[in-house]
């Protein structure tokens, strides 16, 4: 049995590294992540906010405590 999970492994790795795809540029994965993320939001019927940053959110409900203040410590 342990000679079987080996050869598995073995096999499973072989085939991973004879990969051809090259890695995407930062930028490009960026982009990439992005569409798929849209994508996500958009099937799903999600209605997302975006901050300056590109982070994606949604408030599911308006908190009653205080708000936070350039003093307050998190």
């Amino acid at each position: 049995m342990k000679k079987l999970v080996w050869l598995i492994c073995v096999i499973g790795l072989s085939l991973n590294s004879c990969s051809n795809d090259e890695p995407l540029s930062f930028q490009d994965q960026l982009v990439a992540d992005g569409e798929a993320i849209d994508n996500y939001l958009s099937t799903n019927s999600i209605t997302a906010q975006t901050d300056a940053s590109g982070l994606r959110y949604v408030i599911t409900s308006i908190g009653t405590g205080r708000g936070l203040s350039r003093q307050t410590r998190t």
